[in-house]
């Protein structure tokens, strides 16, 4: 029978099959002497501290990795020689002066007096998990000192109980909260009660009147009023979408009954981190709101005081164009009054007298309600108009002040664009300041020369743009940094408020405001742009000027 060859137990093997052995281990073995001459120094140990097992050798050469204990050197020190055993966390410099962690273990041999001759030590690296356990800690300390002491009101809340109550209510493997939230009325308020909070900082206990985290109560339901539900319902679809923020504006309940204005955002944490923690930030712009409400009152008043200047610029205008339909009625009536009184009445003239007198009654009331409504100071409605509406009832307004001066006034061809959603008094007194500015600016070009051009049009990034063009002296470059500057004028007699409160208008409309001389010719070119109305595409200008 041929016998199978045995390898030697560990126990028997030779000394130097031994020593191979233990240099083949990635952990760190060595041993040395009381008085700290190494003599056991395995290939872990070299790649790790970078030291050779020679240079440690003599006397001493263990001090070369100058050792820092995590707790008191004599304590461990007096735990070897009563037990014979250490363990424990040792920072070491290793050759090129790297700090490395070390966990290792000790064993001690004793003479036979009991002293302790050499130790033995077996160790691992691990610097790495003791970094990133230290970077851990460092992180949530940030984490909670900026939960805890930023001017922002943090709400932690586990919304695990809203995504059980969906899928329970949908089809397996298809939770839509879209459709649940559609599927009830209460279907909100239900979500909200299932939203726990978790944990809240000390902004939130002040910000809505709370004495401590346990009278916030367990959900968010009571903070949310009727009219904000739709802004959790977004939330929580974005949530649901996977989307990693959400941010509205919105309105909330304090605990003691007023409701402040907030911006509110949701961070939800992505999926492979498998919770359904979400943080919520919130920020009371109560205070801003305010502040925005007043300035769009004082703008307001602005413009409205601006309208009733321009107005009164124009008085000769508005006169002649209110006369013009009053004499006519007059004319037609007294027509219509000859065309009755004959011996044998003509009604069908007079008829067509008293209908031309209707019409031009009409055109004056037009007239009469167009200036009423640039006198009037009222709250700016936005509604859906087509931009052109407003640039021919501006032109009608100065038509008769741009003849007295000699004015020719083309209107290029209008191009087919969108309705806009804007106050129409505003966007047509921006009309008129532009189309008075360009009239006053030529009053030193002569007569043959003095032209106003007005283009509509849609841009590529679709915004409805509107310019004057006049043939004046164009733009004096001292000034033109300057322009929509309030005080800012170069009439002798001008408050310099005209495009300032026109800047104003455009902008709190979304758009923008420019002028700049013309490349191509004398004077200067005015434009203002204004978005597009949501849904809207680009159509003919009815009644187009």
């Amino acid at each position: 029978m041929a016998t199978v060859a045995t390898q030697p137990s560990p126990l028997h093997m030779p000394p130097a099959d031994l020593a191979e052995l233990i240099d083949l281990s990635n952990d760190t073995i060595s041993v040395r002497r009381a008085d700290g001459a190494v003599t056991h120094w395995n290939s872990g140990c070299a790649a790790l501290y970078g030291w050779g097992g020679d240079e440690l050798a003599r006397p001493g050469g263990y001090d070369l990795l100058h050792t820092r204990f995590d707790q008191p050197e004599e304590a461990a020190m007096a735990e070897l020689l009563e037990t014979g055993r250490w363990q424990g966390h040792l920072t070491r410099t290793t050759r090129d002066g790297r700090d490395v962690v070390v966990s290792v273990r000790w064993t001690a041999r004793r003479n036979a007096d009991g002293s302790i001759r050499d130790i033995i030590e077996t160790g691992r690296d691990v610097t790495w998990d003791v970094v990133s356990k230290e970077d851990l800690r460092r992180s949530e300390y940030r984490y909670r000192n900026m939960f805890q002491a930023m001017a922002v009101s943090f709400w932690e809340l586990d919304f695990s109980a809203v995504k059980q109550m969906v899928a329970e209510w949908s089809q397996p493997g298809e939770p839509d909260l879209a459709a649940f939230f559609a599927s009830s009325p209460d279907a909100v308020r239900r979500a909200m009660a299932r939203t726990r909070i978790i944990d809240v900082n000390d902004k939130t206990l002040r910000m809505f009147c709370a004495k401590s985290r346990e009278e916030l109560g367990d959900t968010v339901e009571r903070f949310w009023p009727v009219e904000s539900e739709a802004v959790f319902a977004a939330s929580g679809i974005a949530a649901m979408a996977g989307r990693p923020t959400f941010e509205a504006q919105t309105r909330m309940l304090t605990l003691d009954g007023r409701e402040i204005d907030v911006m509110f955002t949701w961070s939800f944490p992505p999926p492979w981190m498998g919770h359904d923690n979400v943080l919520v930030g919130i920020i009371d712009i109560s205070a801003r709101m305010r502040a925005q409400e007043e300035l769009q009152r004082v703008q307001g008043e602005l413009a409205h005081a601006a309208r009733v200047a321009t107005l009164g610029e124009l008085a000769a205008s508005i006169a002649h164009e209110v006369n013009q339909p009053l004499a006519a009625i007059v004319n037609f009536g007294e027509a219509a009054k000859r065309w009755m009184g004959r011996p044998e009445p003509d009604m069908g003239e007079a008829n067509a007298a008293i209908e031309r007198m209707i019409a031009d009654s009409r055109r004056a009331s037009d007239i009469i309600g167009r200036i009423r409504g640039m006198a009037t100071k009222s709250v700016p409605k936005p509604t859906l108009f087509h931009p052109c509406e407003a640039v021919k009832e501006a032109v009608q307004i100065v038509r008769h002040d741009m003849q007295n001066r000699g004015v020719a006034l083309s209107i290029a061809e209008v191009e087919a664009v969108p309705r806009v959603r804007a106050d129409r008094i505003q966007i047509q007194q921006v009309a008129v300041n532009l189309i008075v500015n360009a009239v006053q600016a030529m009053a030193q070009v002569p007569e043959e020369r003095r032209a106003i051009a007005i283009r509509t049009q849609l841009t590529a990034d679709d915004m409805v743009r509107i310019e004057v063009q006049d043939s004046g002296p164009g733009i004096d470059a001292a000034v033109a940094d300057r322009l929509f500057t309030a005080f800012s004028s170069t009439k002798e007699t001008g408050m310099g408020m005209g495009l300032s409160i026109s800047r104003s208008i455009v902008e709190a409309h979304g758009g923008t405001i420019s002028g700049c001389s013309n490349t191509d010719g004398p004077g200067a070119t005015f434009a203002f742009t204004l978005p597009m109305a949501e849904g809207e595409v680009a159509g003919v200008c009815p009644n187009a000027v």
